[in-house]
């Protein structure tokens, strides 16, 4: 029979083993440090399944999560008072707390930092553990006169590698056991996970505004586009207008050249302001494709017509060809259409120097045509 026993602060297991005269003899084994340790490891267990409870929650705000993360560890510590801190400059800011109603405490205090414990917290740079103030070397602590406060346990936050506040537990009465490196461990998960999570709810907030920005640009560039297109469209149809009035009456042969001219440059002109609105909507995702019937042939021809001048200068020779399975009507959006058209071809015709440019036209699988 064994059995395990206290005596002094130190652990014992007791084997009870007979005898040949029918006694027994106890034999005792000192077994502290084993059953500290496994101790300690029940604890270490309890205090990482407490952590996963808290870090496995999405969804919250940052404020939310510091207030679970409070909870846990006054849960864990076994201490009074939790204190989440907003560092800045010399000053103290409680942000968020939970503690008994008997201490004078609420979010939104403001203390000097030199009159908080944090002010060591910050000195040390990592987590700084007190069981007993009374007989620590802080006694004299400015903290420690007005509160009286024995037990503290803390560290500092850092987000975008900048101390932003402090995490602290703390107590009125001296701690019954001395806080362990499981203990300051437990700590400094915590400061790490909220610092995570305030840099992240940061960088959410940086890219929510980024994304704002981008589009109240992008609405001021299409309301300039928009109105620029307008002020330029009036004076171009009253050009083009008075164009097609002159086309009109008897003219010589080079003043007809002359109209023609003025037209198809008013044509380009509007073309091209087509082109600007269309790329607008097409960044702001509201280009609206047609699908209306066209005529095959016409098409082409009317394409060709448009560099028709550019080849003839360089003495270029202009062709189309319609395969057999093209039907002679289309299902497409022509002013789309007849812009590729006209592009490809200026291209072609740009950087050909001799010979021709021919348009090739056939049907492929699945009703496209190439």
């Amino acid at each position: 029979v064994s059995w395990m026993s206290e005596f002094g602060g130190e652990a014992f297991e007791t084997t009870a083993v007979p005898t040949e005269d029918g006694g027994g003899v106890g034999i005792s084994t000192l077994v502290t440090t084993r059953v500290r340790a496994e101790r300690e490891a029940e604890a270490q267990a309890d205090r990482l399944h407490t952590l996963a409870r808290v870090f496995g929650q999405r969804g919250l705000s940052l404020h939310d999560h510091i207030e679970q993360v409070l909870e846990a560890g006054l849960e864990t510590l076994g201490l009074d008072i939790a204190i989440f801190s907003r560092i800045e400059g010399d000053q103290y800011h409680v942000e968020a707390c939970i503690a008994p109603e008997a201490v004078a405490l609420a979010p939104g205090d403001l203390f000097p930092l030199a009159d908080t414990y944090c002010s060591i917290t910050l000195e040390a740079d990592d987590v700084v553990a007190i069981d007993y103030m009374e007989v620590s070397p802080h006694r004299r602590h400015p903290c420690y006169e007005a509160f009286g406060l024995e037990t503290y346990i803390g560290a500092p936050v850092l987000s975008e590698g900048a101390v932003i506040g402090t995490l602290n537990f703390c107590a009125s009465d001296p701690r019954e056991t001395p806080f362990t490196e499981s203990d300051r461990d437990l700590v400094r998960l915590m400061v790490e996970w909220l610092g995570t999570t305030a840099d992240r709810q940061a960088q959410s907030r940086a890219l929510a505004e980024a994304v704002r920005e981008a589009e109240a640009a992008n609405r001021a560039k299409s309301a300039f586009l928009a109105a620029m297109s307008h002020e330029i469209r009036t004076p171009m149809n009253a050009v083009i207008g008075f164009g097609d009035l002159l086309d009109t009456t008897p003219l010589t042969p080079q003043q007809q050249s002359y109209v023609r001219t003025i037209q198809n440059a008013g044509d380009r002109l509007l073309g091209l302001i087509d082109d600007i609105l269309d790329f607008s909507k097409v960044e702001a995702g509201h280009l609206h494709i047609e699908a209306m019937p066209i005529e095959t042939e016409p098409l082409l021809v009317n394409a060709l017509k448009e560099v028709a001048t550019q080849a003839a200068k360089k003495g270029l020779e202009l062709a189309y060809t319609i395969g057999d399975a093209v039907p002679a009507r289309l299902v497409g959006d022509p002013k789309r259409i007849g812009q590729i058209l006209a592009n490809l071809l200026s291209n072609a015709v740009k950087f050909t120097e001799t010979g021709s440019v021919e348009v090739h036209t056939r049907s492929e699988t699945g009703g496209w045509l190439a």
